[in-house]
């Protein structure tokens, strides 16, 4: 599917009104999403979700990824439909075939989920990961978790740190200007910049500091492989060598980012957070809030799903 034949991006989710009135993007932890996926009732059969296959043609799941790596991470993750012009009526409504399709891969155990649309996902997705303070420096404290082990994100907010460094301290936010490298916001800070943050009470603590990266992409159709000879020897990779973060993530990212050719037609674009510490303390969900004006404001109903009109999206 080309970028021009797209015409818009779904999700079924059950609290779809709260989602488009708080505007918030909600990550499961993958374990949570590939129990599910599992599922006796899932309507989606794929029994390589959340593996990766080796040049031995062994495969090697998520969890064995994350169990065996000698560091600590935990990912989360959010699914959501691309739908092309193909999927659409020369009068514009969604064909019945599509329709069904979609609502029984996206609806388990007698479910009836509305519908989000979500306008610019791509162009949001790269301000939430490109404009978030706490996703690019990792010496600002990052938000506690709530009574339910949620961990609750005010993204985008690069624009209101600063503007809050200027109303309290002018001179050092002029020296920090100074020292940005175009508009790029820091991935490390200086000393003033630190005592300011602990004067502030947002210094993360030396043994708590979190790494976030966040991915945003189309499934990619037809996976590789994870280029070891073999699953002992990889295995074995991760416990005994240093792995770097982005090394790991690749590992991940073909593990819940690719998919065999066959489920082309799910057209499925996901989003993908990791975080990394050294604590082994991560919370059970992510709510990423956004101002970004990508959610329609209308909730599209289970039972009007089979009248979509691309004019909505």
């Amino acid at each position: 599917m080309t970028v021009n034949n797209l015409q818009g991006v779904i999700k079924f989710t059950p609290n779809a009104s709260e989602v488009i009135a708080e505007k918030y993007f909600y990550l499961s932890t993958v374990d949570t999403f590939l129990k599910s996926s599992n599922n006796s009732n899932d309507k989606i059969d794929d029994p390589d979700e959340g593996f990766a296959y080796l040049n031995s043609e062994e495969k090697v799941s998520y969890t064995e990824i994350i169990q065996n790596y000698s560091g600590s991470c935990q990912a989360y993750i959010s699914c959501f439909t691309l739908l092309d012009a193909n999927d659409f009526c020369e009068n514009g409504k969604i064909k019945k075939c599509v329709a069904t399709r979609l609502k029984q891969d996206n609806n388990k155990d007698n479910e009836q989920r509305n519908v989000v649309i979500y306008k610019k996902l791509s162009w949001t997705i790269d301000c939430i990961n490109n404009q978030t303070v706490e996703f690019i420096n990792r010496d600002i404290k990052k938000p506690p978790f709530d009574t339910e082990q949620v961990q609750s994100f005010s993204t985008v907010n690069v624009v209101d740190f600063l503007q809050d460094l200027c109303l309290d301290d002018p001179e050092l936010y002029k020296d920090f200007c100074k020292t940005r490298k175009g508009h790029e916001f820091p991935r490390k800070f200086d000393q003033d910049m630190l005592d300011y943050l602990k004067n502030k009470n947002q210094l993360e603590q030396i043994n708590e500091k979190t790494d976030i990266t966040l991915k945003g992409r189309k499934i990619k159709y037809g996976p590789q492989k994870i280029n070891f000879p073999d699953k002992k020897t990889f295995l074995n990779h991760l416990k005994q060598d240093v792995v770097k973060k982005e090394e790991l993530e690749k590992y991940l990212e073909v593990c819940l980012l690719e998919k065999d050719e066959k489920y082309k037609n799910q057209n499925e674009y996901r989003l993908l957070v990791t975080e990394f510490n050294n604590t082994n303390k991560f919370p059970k969900a992510l709510k990423l809030f956004t101002s970004q004006n990508c959610f329609v404001p209308n909730v599209v109903k289970y039972d009007d799903f089979d009248s979509l009109d691309r004019s909505l999206l």
